[in-house]
């Protein structure tokens, strides 16, 4: 028996030998005739010669096509990037040159392709062509269309330009065709690309196609993607668009198109993806989700129309995952209930009529981002139990009234919290906020939110923005903010604090950009602001001392209403500030020194101790186009070095409200602020200011202005003021403060019209328009 067992064995491992042999034997034929395959796919001379020319002609900014014909040893161009060829036959059926001299913010536009080799149409074997994402400004050769093997051209953002020549509706087995992001011109969309009854593929967005939506489109049977997004489309959407049952991505967005969406939608039943936004559509939302395919919709996209309505129970589409429609005017309540659980990653309802108390959103586990914004939603927050995913809950610009959940507390994946612009009346502690592991936004400004917390608490996050405008902090400091020292924009104006700024406080702010700690009544000096600031609002406290040096990236400073002293000596040592804005009123300062702020646009020094002729360093200051020197003591005649300050004089029309920005926050955004020029008149000590006053402008005779100045000339004693901020006529005199003597008054006038190049019609009006006559 023992024999026989070992005879077997002998036996199966001698098979085994010889199986393992084979199979080798086997694999290594396989191997050698798939290599000599690979040999004898090489390419014919002459489309080794095309390519070549095609090289030649092209601007290859990146490198792309280095490996092309660079060595004897490179002489297959199979083998080439970008190039693909048939295994049997070497004929290049596959060439791809897109990225050539493609260019980002990080490199400079480089230059464009101003040809494309005709050499191209040797290349007649080619199934699928790439030239996006080039720079050739010219337009699409017409060759293009005799390359009639293609089942893929692709074109997108390749700066064509021009029409789109008819030849290309020789493609007739294309299947996947893209013309994105070029600039076609303001013509209809080619009726040749209806005759294309292979594509499953179609992108004509963000070009300038204009005109209907062509009913020729449907006969695209075969569609599964169709992107005309971002073009200049016109009408209605046809009713011959529910023909396509394929299409599963509809992208009609950032369009002209109006009216009613058709009926024949709701034969589109493998829709996934459908973007209407901005756009002019009308209708009701609950019709609209009736038409679209609850089992397979997972985004609609249809922000910014005109949409009413309300928003039924969504939670009845299983796969929806993104449905936004901010910005259209929906009407009405959200359910009182979400009956089932939802794969919802992110709602927004944005800006719309929306009112009533919101539901409880417990059903949404999956839900990132809720955006119900600018509505008139009421009541008390919902409760957010089971939101274990939310990022950003956006609230804001509604009439909530309070807060006592405590369910938002422990949204640990929270990023951005909005609850700014309510009716919020309550007292929250650490309780509402003690699981905040991840935000990095809170904004619950303007609301009567009484912030009671422990003194010794201090937030478990690390905080980018902070903004609590309006509400209940005084009247000490809070404490609880001095561990968030990755603070870039801080707002406690209008606080109710009454205490001085701790030392710890700027110790925590060294990569703070924006702080507003207005309208409160702290108090004491500080002797610098942190270099990082951007923007800071100290107005209307009670600040005292000198006033600190600029820090050399500050746009915006507003240090007016408190009680800083002495001359501006500190300001003079700052090199190279791009100081735009500075607001130092309403202070007991008495010397300008600040010849070094090249870039203010707005200077306000009104109501301080400045005294005697105006200061020769404003004629250094080229770029003013506001100045406000009224209610101080200051005497003598305009310097005629005020021709310098040519910003001045500009020939546009109208009250302005003039934007700068100022980079910070969560991604480093950019924040856009703005102001209006306004008008001032002082006399005798009173204040009077004007500017658009609802629909009405002030318009005078000049009559009216000759008489209104000899009634003032003849009562006054002592000097008077005209200022204005903006004519609103012919020329814009956006700042100009004259100070005159009733001796000197014609004087001063014909001074400065003769510096500043006033028409003396114009001038008239401006004073006119600054004493408010109507």
């Amino acid at each position: 028996m023992v024999s026989i067992q070992k005879s077997n064995e002998i036996r199966y491992l001698h098979y085994l030998l010889v199986f393992t042999f084979l199979l080798s034997a086997a694999s290594e034929l396989a191997s050698q005739n798939s290599t000599k395959m690979m040999v004898r796919a090489r390419c014919t001379e002459t489309e080794k010669q095309a390519l070549l020319d095609i090289k030649r002609s092209l601007v290859d900014t990146n490198g792309r096509l280095s490996s092309w014909g660079n060595s004897h040893d490179d002489e297959n161009c199979c083998q080439w990037s970008g190039v693909g060829c048939d295994l049997h036959t070497g004929h290049v059926t596959h060439l791809n040159i897109s990225y050539l001299n493609y260019f980002d913010q990080d490199h400079p536009r480089s230059q464009s392709i101003s040809n494309i080799s005709h050499s191209l149409i040797y290349l007649r074997n080619l199934q699928y062509l790439d030239l996006s994402c080039n720079i050739f400004s010219i337009p699409v050769p017409s060759f293009i269309g005799s390359l009639t093997n293609l089942v893929h051209l692709d074109l997108s953002g390749a700066d064509f330009q021009g029409a789109i020549p008819d030849e290309i509706g020789n493609l007739s087995k294309l299947n996947h065709l893209d013309l994105s992001s070029n600039s076609f011109g303001s013509s209809p969309i080619p009726k040749f690309i209806a005759s294309f009854s292979s594509l499953t593929y179609l992108d004509l967005s963000d070009n300038q196609f204009s005109g209907a939506l062509p009913d020729q489109l449907s006969n695209l049977s075969k569609l599964h993607y169709l992107d005309l997004s971002y073009n200049m489309l016109q009408g209605r959407i046809p009713n011959s668009f529910g023909v396509m049952i394929g299409i599963t991505y509809l992208n009609l967005s950032a369009n002209h198109l109006k009216g009613v969406l058709p009926n024949s939608l709701y034969y589109l039943s493998k829709l996934r993806t459908v973007d209407f936004s901005h756009n002019n559509l009308t209708g009701n939302l609950q019709d609209l989700l009736y038409l679209l395919p609850r089992a397979t919709l997972q985004k609609l996209w249809i922000s910014e129309n005109q949409l009413t309505g309300s928003l039924p129970d969504i939670t009845r589409f299983p796969f929806l995952k993104e449905l936004k429609v901010d910005s259209n005017q929906l009407n009405g309540y959200l359910p009182k209930v979400f009956e089932h659980k939802s794969v919802l990653q992110s709602l927004e309802l944005s800006h719309n009529n929306l009112q009533g108390s919101l539901p409880n959103f417990t059903r949404f586990s999956f839900l990132e981002n809720l955006d119900l914004s600018g509505n008139k939603f009421s009541g008390s927050l919902p409760d957010f139990t089971g939101c274990t995913s939310l990022k950003n809950l956006l609230l804001g610009g509604n009439k909530f009234t309070t807060w006592e959940t405590q369910s938002i507390g422990k949204l640990a994946n929270l990023h951005q919290l909005n609850l700014s612009r309510n009716s919020i009346n309550s007292t929250i502690s650490e309780y509402h906020l003690c699981k905040l592991y991840n935000i990095k936004l809170m904004d619950a400004s303007f609301n009567s939110i009484t912030f009671n917390m422990s003194s010794e608490w201090l937030p478990p996050c690390n905080l980018q923005e902070l903004f609590l405008a309006s509400c209940h902090l005084g009247p000490l400091f809070p404490k609880w903010i001095q561990n968030q020292t990755d603070i870039i924009g801080l707002d406690f104006s209008n606080t109710q604090i009454l205490d001085t700024i701790p030392l710890w406080f700027w110790d925590m702010s060294t990569r703070m950009q924006r702080l507003d700690l207005s309208s409160n009544k702290i108090k004491g000096s500080f002797s610098s602001i942190p270099l990082s600031i951007e923007e800071i609002d100290l107005s209307s406290n009670n600040f005292e001392g000198q006033v600190p040096p600029i820090p050399p990236q500050s746009s915006k400073i507003d240090l007016s209403h408190n009680k800083f002293s002495g001359n501006l000596l500190p300001m003079s040592k700052v090199e190279g500030t791009t100081l735009s804005f500075l607001d130092l009123s309403h202070n007991s300062l008495f010397e300008w020194i600040g010849q070094n702020l090249t870039q203010l646009y707005a200077l306000i020094l009104k109501s301080n101790h400045f005294y005697g002729s105006m200061p020769y360093d404003l004629c250094h200051l080229s770029n003013l186009r506001f100045l406000d020197l009224s209610k101080n003591s200051i005497s003598g005649n305009v310097p005629q070095c005020f021709s310098n300050l040519t910003a001045m004089i500009e020939n546009t029309t109208g009250i302005t409200d003039h934007y700068y920005t100022a980079t910070y926050g969560i991604n480093f955004r950019q924040a856009i602020f703005s102001y209006f020029d306004d008008a001032f008149a002082g006399w005798k000590g009173k204040e009077r200011e004007c500017g658009t006053i609802g629909d009405k402008k002030t318009f005078c005779s000049e009559g009216q202005i000759y008489a209104f100045l000899t009634t003032f000339i003849a009562d006054i004693e002592g000097d008077y003021l005209i200022q204005f901020h903006n004519s609103a006529w012919a020329t814009r005199i956006l700042a100009v403060s004259v100070m005159m003597h009733p001796v000197h008054e014609q004087q001063n006038l014909n001074r400065l019209n003769h510096i500043m190049k006033l028409p003396k019609r114009t001038l008239f009006r401006a004073i006119a328009y600054v004493m408010n006559c109507i």
